[in-house]
């Protein structure tokens, strides 16, 4: 498991002992034998994320011992279904296609963020890697892994059904 940190309070190069939550993030890696890798300074939320979908298809590639399917997460995600990501990652692989994921109805995305499954062969590619590197963005990560899907994966997804049509739609 990989944590894509994104410069929580006091992981900054200069630590602040009064914002303990990078300091915990570290512990809590350690003690679970977690990956932790953490941004050196704030880029914006849409910046985070993207930084997210970098880190984890680096990390995925090379130090997560050649994972085939990354199955990136918002912190905001919890999935308590048993066996979903077994079942969803055999669907994603039989597909061949690209990435695993569902649109939303409420901000007409074409692929939403919070949650996608990512076949790691096909993301880890130096066009792709350089259009998600580190950095603050403009607007919503939605449109850059949108444009990613169209430009280089035919605009083709397998539809994560698992997944509401809307992020504020219950499932």
């Amino acid at each position: 498991i990989l944590i894509a940190d994104d410069c929580s309070d006091g992981m900054e190069p200069n630590i602040k002992p009064h914002l303990p939550f990078g300091q915990l993030l570290e512990l809590v890696s350690m003690e679970n034998n977690l990956h932790l890798w953490s941004n050196p300074h704030r880029i914006g939320h849409a910046g985070g994320d993207m930084s997210a979908f970098w880190k984890g298809i680096i990390w995925a590639a090379n130090i997560g011992g050649r994972v085939q399917v990354l199955a990136k997460l918002s912190q905001r995600f919890l999935v308590d279904i048993p066996g979903w990501l077994a079942d969803w990652s055999s669907r994603l692989v039989e597909s061949d296609l690209a990435i695993a994921g569902r649109g939303c109805v409420q901000d007409r995305w074409r692929i939403r963020t919070e949650a996608v499954l990512l076949r790691t062969e096909a993301w880890y590619r130096p066009d792709v890697l350089a259009e998600l590197s580190p950095r603050r963005i403009g607007g919503p990560t939605e449109h850059v892994i949108g444009g990613i899907v169209d430009r280089v994966f035919g605009g083709q997804f397998l539809d994560w059904s698992m997944l509401a049509p809307g992020r504020r739609t219950p499932q």
